[in-house]
């Protein structure tokens, strides 16, 4: 069940990562929901997000949004300018939560 998560098509050494610094249960609970985290990977990598193995590694309660919750989120921002911030420092997804 936990290996779901390489369903997102993440590298063996991402995985390893993963499985050494997150908690299992984190870790499971993102491969069962493997198919919301990979929308959600799969909209942050299109608008041009760039760093997502430390959106993975450390912001993954981003990853856990519903799809149209996350992208309502992100279009109340100005996209261009979150997405600039994002890239300098990925922690800067936290400003979809204000």
């Amino acid at each position: 069940m936990i290996e779901d998560i390489k369903k997102l098509g993440i590298s063996d050494e991402l995985y390893d990562e993963m499985i050494n610094n997150l908690s299992y249960d984190l870790v499971l609970n993102m491969a069962c929901n493997y198919t919301t985290i990979g929308e959600n990977l799969n909209y942050l990598n299109n608008i041009g997000i760039n760093d997502l193995k430390d959106i993975l590694l450390y912001k993954t309660h981003i990853l856990f949004l519903e799809p149209i919750e996350l992208r309502d989120r992100v279009n109340s921002k100005n996209v261009r300018e979150l997405v600039d911030l994002i890239n300098m420092d990925y922690a800067n997804i936290d400003m979809i939560n204000e």
